[in-house]
């Protein structure tokens, strides 16, 4: 709780709010409390969005990490330490996260092919495409080719030799697609939430409501000593 409202300066029901769904977060992928928050406080800094789209973050983070079995931890890492360069393509984070995923999951080298993008896209938008046109673009000029010799040549010449055959083996395959692009945050609303509570078994839901029970408890006492004192 501290950490979160030194980081994001939520108090009260967004605070507490917040804070479990973080924990949730933590719980369900395996990975740092702490070290989450540090990173998501950066990742919302670089895209420019502010403390009220942080659970968006963290819900399609977990989405993509249940979707491919990329660690959470990892995905995170990989957006923040790349989140500039998406932003400058003009990428959001829904976007960057699931073009990342994409990349991770299919074992394509995720600096070459950034770079790679990044390049071509540029070259793209001196046409007057946007961005998402761009990318597509790009994707469908390998996807296209009319061998497997002519698809490696234009991923030669837009990721470069090293991770040219990765990149033209998934888009041949289609395991590198653009035409989600246009997720948002709110298309994930709910995730984080939603698998916590279906990991709960009939102990946890034990727990849960012994624990309300002696909240009660407690209150009730409080009230009873704050009557019968005075007496």
């Amino acid at each position: 709780v501290g950490e979160v409202n030194t980081r994001f300066g939520l108090t009260g029901e967004k605070l507490e709010s917040l804070s479990t769904q973080f924990i949730q977060f933590a719980e369900i992928n395996g990975v740092d409390l702490n070290n989450s928050i540090g990173t998501v406080d950066k990742i919302l800094e670089q895209f420019n969005l502010d403390a009220s789209d942080t659970g968006g973050v963290l819900d399609i983070v977990t989405a993509k990490a249940q979707a491919t079995g990329i660690g959470a931890d990892s995905l995170l890492q990989i957006i923040q330490e790349n989140g500039s360069t998406f932003k400058d393509m003009g990428l959001g984070v829904a976007e960057s996260a699931e073009l990342l995923a994409q990349f991770e999951a299919n074992g394509v080298n995720v600096e070459t092919a950034i770079r790679g993008l990044k390049k071509s896209t540029n070259e793209y938008a001196e046409e007057g495409l946007s961005m998402e046109e761009a990318l597509k673009k790009t994707i469908d000029s390998i996807k296209n080719a009319g061998s497997e010799t002519e698809a490696l040549a234009i991923a030669q010449e837009i990721f470069g030799t090293k991770g040219a055959n990765e990149m033209s083996k998934a888009i041949r395959e289609g395991r590198i697609d653009v035409n989600d692009l246009s997720a948002s945050l709110d298309d994930y609303a709910g995730t984080v939430e939603g698998t916590f509570t279906g990991t709960l078994d009939p102990i946890d839901d034990s727990k849960v409501a012994m624990n309300n029970l002696k909240l009660a408890g407690a209150e009730l006492g409080g009230a009873l000593q704050s009557t019968f004192a005075p007496m």
